[in-house]
């Protein structure tokens, strides 16, 4: 029976000092992280409760200019379909303009024949 060898480990062992201070280190960064995210929710927090009265104002000053903005886009969206249209009925009505040509010509052609 054959007995199994341990495999060799390629990359030195730290030291157990630089071991402790890597893990000290990321803990320490974790709770920055946290404590980032912490003061983020309460400043979130106290902002949407001292400013709840302004910002009802604010609210509907918004709304007004969303609507503002959307009826401005209407109108100018409006203005640019009468524009594709015109231009379509233009082209429309020179291809029958040409079509008429064609079948003047054709019917030339057959009276002639």
């Amino acid at each position: 029976m054959r007995r199994r060898q341990r495999p060799v480990d390629s990359k030195p062992k730290r030291p157990l000092w630089l071991t402790l201070l890597m893990i000290l280190l990321k803990n320490l960064l974790l709770l920055l992280v946290i404590w980032g995210v912490l003061q983020t929710i309460q400043k979130l927090a106290l902002k949407s409760t001292d400013s709840s009265r302004g910002s009802v104002l604010d609210f509907k000053q918004q709304i007004f200019e969303v609507e503002s903005f959307s009826e401005i886009t209407k109108n100018t969206m409006e203005v640019r379909k009468e524009f594709v249209n015109m231009k379509i009925e233009r082209e429309v009505n020179h291809r029958f303009e040409i079509l008429n040509e064609v079948r003047m010509i054709v019917r030339g052609i057959v009276e002639k024949g």
